[in-house]
């Protein structure tokens, strides 16, 4: 089976997949979530601090494939200091004036691998950036569904506690009558009390979720979702193909280009066990009587401990690329378990839901309908009827939660791979 890269590849029918047609046009300001994505990304500065990182790299190798700045020595030497000709530039046969030039020569087999060392820095950058990009979708997904859901639930703690209120009417009414005992009134109130209590709850959690999605796409004014809403019981890829992808989830691949940074500088390390030799010449100007001179030399580092240093730093080089890469294959396995506990849970939601959708929610509708039919002939009691509507919008409660959670792990496995097409890719070098 090939290679399951789904992190440049996204088709047109991915898109008809997740989201479904909206059921009436919404207003203008109303913010679907791919609105929400795009807000994000726009907003979001750990992706520029990524593509600035990359940046800085790039220019780095420029750097990196360049000899050092000579050196220019501009001198006067062997001036007497005591006797008669003392501070004299021109008694004194050794006093001279010179000018002189140095070069250190870095092998080019050094510079190269210096280069490479940035260039692997370069691909480090990249690769955080669609994992930045990855988190940044995921968590604006997560922030707009949890705001929709909020608000459903909202709107069915609301229902409930209109129902509760009117069942408290007719338990006053009843009371006053005399066809309510006390303790009956007092229980209604009590939960109405409650379900007060939930709501303040309840408008807490859809503020704090309104904040968090906020927080994402950089808008401080009140928001309004649009009715579009992905379609959550399906992803363009099934588990296997997401287990085989694995290498290519942007956190592995971000070690993995750790990896091969730490392998580059284990290259550096080792081309620093051949010292940089410098190359200098000097010329002394002398009083004509005495002649001017030259003179040429070379300096050559001697590595003289090298076992000690230069091999040790080598060696600790190439530790380090051996720990990131059993770094990288641990994650390597917690992901993949991660996700496989992700899936079934997902599943297991979507099941759940689909359970409450076709059987407890008609079976709880239908009770309440025989309930109220029995009441219409006297067969059974208005607290029964309240009771059994209470439990149907309990249900509707209950399904709108899995739903929820099902959306949350939908939107987990679905960004695992970011849709870059949404934003501009890592800037390129104009330094080149």
């Amino acid at each position: 089976m090939p290679r399951f890269n789904v992190w440049h590849r996204r088709s047109s029918q991915t898109v008809i997949l997740l989201f479904t047609a909206m059921a009436s046009k919404p207003a203008l300001s109303a913010m679907t979530l791919q609105d929400a994505l795009r807000q994000a990304t726009r907003h979001s500065q750990a992706l520029p601090a990524q593509n600035y990182s990359a940046e800085a790299a790039r220019e780095r190798a420029i750097a990196a494939d360049t000899l050092p700045d000579p050196v220019l020595r501009l001198a006067v030497e062997n001036v007497p200091v005591d006797g008669p000709v003392r501070f004299s530039l021109d008694a004194e046969r050794m006093t001279m004036r010179s000018i002189g030039l140095s070069q250190t020569y870095t092998r080019a087999a050094k510079r190269d691998a210096k280069q490479e060392r940035y260039r692997q820095e370069e691909q480090v950058a990249n690769a955080r950036w669609h994992a930045q990009l990855s988190n940044l979708q995921t968590e604006t997904a997560k922030a707009w569904l949890s705001l929709h859901f909020q608000h459903q639930l909202l709107h069915w703690q609301e229902q409930r506690r209109e129902q509760v209120a009117r069942q408290s009417e007719a338990m006053e009414t009843a009371y006053r009558s005399g066809r309510a005992s006390q303790h009956e009134w007092w229980s209604v109130q009590s939960q109405l009390l409650q379900l007060d209590e939930q709501l303040l709850a309840q408008r807490t959690q859809v503020e704090n979720a309104e904040m968090r999605l906020q927080r994402w796409i950089g808008v401080e004014q009140p928001l309004v979702l649009a009715d579009t809403m992905p379609n959550i019981s399906a992803l363009p890829f099934d588990l296997q193909q997401l287990r085989l992808a694995v290498d290519d989830y942007p956190e592995i691949i971000a070690m993995n280009a750790q990896v091969q940074l730490s392998k580059a500088e284990a290259d550096v390390a080792k081309a620093d066990t051949q010292s940089d030799w410098s190359w200098s010449v000097m010329y002394g100007i002398r009083d004509s009587d005495f002649g001017d001179m030259l003179s040429v030399g070379v300096s050559i580092p001697l590595q003289w401990n090298q076992e000690n240093r230069q091999q040790r730093d080598y060696a600790a080089k190439l530790s380090e690329a051996n720990q990131r890469r059993a770094e990288t294959e641990e994650k390597r396995r917690l992901l993949l378990l991660d996700v496989q506990q992700k899936w079934n849970a997902w599943q297991s939601a979507l099941a759940r839901q689909k359970q409450y959708q076709q059987q407890l929610l008609p079976l709880a509708e239908s009770r309440a309908e025989a309930t109220q039919t029995a009441f219409a002939s006297n067969r059974a009691s208005m607290a029964a009827v309240f009771e059994a509507r209470r439990a149907v919008l309990d249900t509707h409660l209950n399904e709108t939660s899995l739903a929820w959670q099902a959306a949350l792990l939908w939107a987990e496995l679905y960004f695992l791979f970011p849709e870059s097409e949404m934003v501009t890719a890592p800037i390129q070098s104009h330094a080149e």
